[in-house]
């Protein structure tokens, strides 16, 4: 999302070392903030990558088809989990923890049959099912000839470990195969809502503490409006406070397109979008983000027939007819990812394409329209891609599932991570202070240059909580202490800093949030030190674990040296 146009920060001094720095008290007109906006865009260096591949030897298991990531160890840096068992009848869970570099270790292959025949080979999620400060697995169980169907809890020890259980807490009469974790009854429990592949209906799961979930609600998609199929997208669409979510319409009478349910209270209401030929018949994925910077969830929906991507502006809840020319990424494609690879607060995309084994990416530019930054490295079949800052240089990493060659008897499956090699900006010091829970993965970056008059300055957070409200805090004097008390180590001390800022920060689905950080046109600012910190809200989801008093996440320091 983009900052509040009220939120613009300001900054003031009042100290001799204020006075020296007094006219950076900035107060801006809405024209301002507008023309603030206008300058942020496409003023960060050209994004580069650099692909690593899954150890040698260690296989991640036959026919993967779900991807997570998320610190199950509490090193601070992002660990994988696939789940491993398409076209096999034994499913297994593989766990790759991560390191500094950002590279993955050795593959952990557990084991994985909850009742009898369920096997590994639906999507998975991490999440802090049991509130217990540890990371724990949601894995579907999608085999069509399984007795016991639906999705089961491994649950974290803290340590990279997880548990498989006996059974699966989360049944269903038919086969599901997609799903998706997130809040939807505002309690802090994560829940979760299964599809059907082949049935037409998804089960939403409440969660009611410790690892129990309520009865599944039946919700039927009713045909002909399609069959369910592909990753289910997550957003407020309607701006009322919950999470709504949507399907892609796959088989859908001719036509593609997507089903928005809105949320209330936890009470789901489809809302069919009827988009025309344009997006042909099979509409595979469906992710959110605001596109066009007018604060609404717009809609991004990938197809495997036309091989396109086709945009959908949200206004008011209310989606457009998707009139955009679509974004031809030539061969068959699969899944997608939202997020802002660039810093320049807006949100870019992804897109597995699995008949040339690669990832295509495109550069949002804030009104609506995107450019291709070409492609990336992946394996046989990508299946599966994420944005998440795996080495903490506060710049989103591009982490791909690949299914390898789908024809053979025990397709051997691989993870490719493609670490960002972008050029980083002078005047940058990462990780002035580790935070609790977060230490080296939740880190900041900047879209540009930290120079005198330079309007379009901005600071962007990575591995936060996705969809939540933050604060961010800037000033000149770092911290000794964590006087707030909240378990985070702060790089700001407010109390005797001479120049302070507090604005707010919105995080986007990928989990990391941007907020413009104009600096004056004052002299005087040249070669002071400014300090960050980012404290984030709402962590149950995240994929690094909260302060257990008040429940918060800091990002690691930061500071930037104006030029």
């Amino acid at each position: 999302m983009e900052p509040n146009p009220a939120s613009v920060p300001v900054f003031v001094g009042a100290t001799p070392l204020g006075e020296r720095m007094a006219s950076w008290t900035l107060r801006l007109s809405p024209i301002a903030i507008a023309a603030v906006w206008l300058a942020s865009a496409n003023t960060s260096a050209a994004q580069t990558f650099a692909a690593t591949n899954t150890p040698t030897g260690n296989s991640v298991g036959t026919g993967p088809r779900g991807l997570a990531v998320g610190d199950l160890n509490h090193d601070g840096f992002p660990d994988v989990v696939t789940n491993n068992g398409a076209s096999t009848t034994s499913g297994t869970i593989s766990v790759f923890l991560g390191s500094a570099g950002g590279t993955l270790g050795a593959a952990t292959v557990i084991p994985f049959n909850t009742g009898t025949g369920g096997t590994a080979n639906g999507d998975c999620f991490l999440a802090d099912f049991n509130v217990d400060a540890n990371l724990d697995m949601l894995n579907i169980c999608s085999s069509s000839g399984a007795t016991v169907r639906g999705a089961a809890v491994l649950v974290g020890n803290g340590l990279g470990g997880l548990t498989v259980p006996t059974s699966s807490q989360l049944l269903t009469p038919v086969s599901v195969q997609n799903g998706t974790v997130a809040d939807f009854t505002g309690d802090g429990l994560p829940d979760v809502v299964l599809s059907s592949f082949s049935s037409d209906e998804f089960h939403f799961f409440a969660n009611t503490g410790g690892l129990t979930f309520a009865a599944p609600v039946f919700i039927d998609y009713v045909s002909p409006d399609g069959t369910v199929t592909g990753n289910l997208g997550v957003a407020d669409v309607d701006n009322d406070g919950d999470l709504d979510w949507a399907s892609g319409r796959f088989y859908g009478a001719g036509l593609g397109g997507f089903a928005v349910f809105n949320n209330t209270g936890g009470v789901f209401t489809k809302v069919v979008t009827t988009l025309g030929s344009s997006t042909s018949s099979s509409s595979e994925d469906i992710d959110f983000g605001d596109f066009d910077g007018d604060g609404d969830e717009d809609a991004v929906l990938q197809n495997d027939v036309a091989n396109t991507l086709v945009f959908f502006d949200n206004t008011a809840g209310v989606f457009g007819p998707g009139t955009q020319t679509p974004l031809t990424i030539g061969t068959v494609s699969f899944n997608t990812a939202v997020g802002d690879l660039d810093h320049d607060g807006d949100h870019d995309i992804a897109v597995c394409q699995q008949g040339v084994d690669n990832v295509q990416v495109f550069l949002g530019s804030g009104a609506g329209t995107f450019a291709s930054l070409g492609t990336v490295a992946s394996q046989i079949n990508p299946f599966q891609v994420e944005f998440h800052d795996m080495n903490g240089d506060g710049q989103l990493d591009i982490v791909i599932g690949n299914q390898g060659i789908l024809n053979t008897t025990a397709p051997t499956g691989s993870v490719t991570v493609n670490l960002q090699t972008t050029a980083q900006f002078a005047g940058v010091t990462q990780g002035v202070a580790s935070t609790y829970g977060c230490r080296g993965i939740s880190a900041m970056n900047q879209n540009s240059v930290a120079t005198v008059a330079n309007a379009g300055f901005r600071l962007t957070t990575c591995n936060v909580p996705p969809e939540s409200l933050g604060l961010l805090l800037l000033g000149d004097v770092p911290a000794a202490s964590d006087y707030l008390t909240v378990y985070c180590v702060l790089t700001v001390d407010l109390l005797t800093s001479t120049v302070v800022v507090a604005a707010d920060a919105f995080s986007g689905p990928s989990g990391n949030g941007s907020v413009a950080v104009p600096i004056p046109n004052d002299l005087n600012l040249l070669n002071v030190t400014i300090y960050a910190q980012t404290i984030w809200a709402e962590p149950l989801l995240a994929t690094c674990v909260p302060a257990p008093t008040y429940g918060l996440i800091g990002t690691q320091g930061y500071a930037f040296t104006v030029q």
